[in-house]
Order: structure tokens, then sequence, then C-alpha cells
């Protein structure tokens, strides 16, 4: 519940803070390293890092966890069979006929799917083009940058925010409606 909570709360200031940061023209204040006075960055995009690093660190916790406990078993898919069964479950929610087993207990197969793919595609695909995009990412690594330009990062980044947006619209809706 605790990790449930605290990656909501991430989350939401994440997507606030990197919309903030993608629409900011002249930052109003600066954060500026100790070490290289000439090194600075917006405290929109300082804040916006840090709670990254919080929401990663709540997000690692919540993996590990999945599998120490077994619960990994109720979000990855074990049989190709989940994918008819989805489609099943999506019909059924666009006729407004709700699946009847009990949501929180058993996950039906389009809700295995939906948390299969925030967990394991779109997590690590946040986290990896952010940190592209992030002012750790060594600047002098020529082949690097190279093999990994920031265009990339950039060009996937902003839709996985949109997936999350989407998730969360959607999950929301689904947990009042259904109870």
């Amino acid at each position: 519940n605790w990790s449930h909570f605290l990656n909501a709360f991430f989350i939401v200031l994440i997507i606030r803070t990197g919309l903030q940061v993608r629409s900011e023209k002249r930052p109003s204040a600066f954060w500026i390293s100790k070490k290289d006075r000439k090194r600075r960055m917006s405290l929109t995009l300082w804040l916006h890092q840090a709670l990254d690093i919080l929401w990663l660190a709540n997000g690692l916790i919540f993996v590990v966890l999945l599998f120490v406990t077994g619960q990994w078993m109720r979000v990855i898919p074990t049989s190709w069979e989940v994918f008819p069964n989805a489609l099943s479950a999506a019909l059924q929610y666009v006729s407004l006929d709700w699946p009847t087993e009990n949501g929180w207990v058993n996950y039906n197969a389009l809700q295995q799917l939906a948390y299969f793919a925030t967990i394991f595609i779109a997590a690590p695909l946040a986290a990896i083009t952010g940190y592209r995009m992030s002012a750790v990412w060594p600047k002098q690594a020529t082949t690097l940058n190279r093999i990994y330009p920031v265009e990339w990062a950039r060009k996937i980044h902003f839709p996985t925010m949109l997936y999350f947006v989407l998730f969360i619209v959607v999950h929301v809706a689904l947990v009042l409606s259904t109870g």
C-alpha cells in the first residue's frame, strides 16, 4: 500500500515537473554545482530528476518485493493465452459488462498485461531515456553518444510519459467505477 501511494505521488509530480521543463523558456531559478560553478540547471529540472531518483528507488523496492513474495505471478504472463483473454476482457470493459472476478485478488488478462507493460517496459524505458537526457550522462563519451543519441531519448521519453498518463486515467477510472 505504501509503495502504491508513493508511486502515485511521485509519478504525478514527475509528470507535472516534466511538462514544466518541456515548456520552460527561461528558468526563473537555477541549481549551481558547488564543484563546478559553470555547471547549472533549472530548479524545475533538478526537482524532476530528484523525484525520478525517489520514484526509481520506490520501484526497485517494489520489484524486489514482487519477486521475494511470489507476487510476480500476478503481473507476469506465463502463457500465450493471456492475449486472447485480454481481448475478451477488453470487449467486456467496452460493453460496460465488467468482468465478474475480484480484480484485487486475481487480475484478469488485460490487467496483467497492463501492469506488466507498465512495470517492466514503460518504467525502464522512462528511466533509460531520462538518464540519457540527464546531467549525469557523460558528455565527452563520443562513442556512447553516437550509439545512443539524445534525440532518440527525447523521441521515446515523451510518448512514454503519455502512456503513463493514459494508464493512470484508465486505472483510476476503472477502480472508481468497478470498486
